[in-house]
């Protein structure tokens, strides 16, 4: 059950977002969201989002298969996953976990990151090697020292953050990634840029992404939805430098 406080959050929100709505059409949300360094609640990501019927992207299928079995969309994605076999791979806002549990058995290591309280526990129970971190990405990556990567994912979670979140943990990704190591984001492109009360900033190209991350070049884009015109933008970085923190 829902913590009142939590619920009082999320009632918040959705008055707030009919103001998010007006910025968005008159084109200043962005600005106005860097100036408030505005973020959507945690709250908002709460077990029913994860786990209802009428969820996130492949909760009809998670719910069926225990985590074990991709949705259409999610395994279209997985397919052009590079060089898994051996290698080290960071998914930031990993959700229910999924995609953790299909790299398991072959990535030498792996590591989630989300801030929905609920996700972190959803997703300790999907996998068994994955390292799992309860945090929010934009204030954990600045800080976060490891080895590097060969792959970080996002998958769903580019359009539920503002640009000058975007910036901070792109910035951190490129630091995290190995020379010539790839980023993967799954997000829509639209002709256009609607609001929603969660998916606050999507872009209309790939190459809208490339602003910021200098040193990166877009080896690959894939249609993965027609219906959300979700599309897979495989970024690798080209540059082999680590951009100061």
């Amino acid at each position: 059950m829902a913590k009142k406080g939590d619920t009082l959050k999320r009632l918040r929100w959705r008055l707030y977002s009919r103001l998010l709505a007006i910025l968005s059409r008159l084109g200043i949300l962005q600005r106005y969201a860097r100036l408030n360094r505005l973020k959507v609640p945690a709250e908002l990501y709460d077990r029913e989002y994860f786990l209802a019927e009428n969820g996130c992207e492949g909760s009809k299928d998670f719910i069926a298969h225990q985590g074990q079995k991709l949705s259409g969309r999610l395994a279209a994605v997985l397919v052009h996953i590079l060089d898994i076999d051996g290698h080290a791979f960071l998914d930031l806002g990993c959700g229910r976990g999924e995609i953790l549990a299909q790299l398991e058995a072959r990535a030498a290591r792996i590591v989630g990151i989300d801030y929905s309280e609920s996700a972190v526990a959803i997703c300790r129970s999907t996998v068994t090697k994955a390292e799992v971190i309860h945090a929010d990405v934009v204030r954990f990556l600045p800080g976060y020292q490891t080895d590097p990567f060969d792959g970080i994912m996002l998958i769903d979670l580019a359009e539920h953050l503002f640009d000058w979140e975007l910036a901070i943990l792109f910035k951190h990704a490129s630091r995290l990634l190995k020379p010539n190591g790839i980023l993967y984001v799954d997000t829509p492109l639209l002709p256009h840029r609607p609001y929603s009360q969660m998916h606050v900033n999507v872009k209309e190209r790939a190459e809208d992404f490339l602003g910021f991350l200098p040193g990166f070049k877009i080896q690959k884009q894939v249609l993965v939805d027609t219906v959300g015109q979700n599309h897979l933008i495989v970024f690798r970085k080209t540059d082999g430098l680590e951009r100061k923190a």
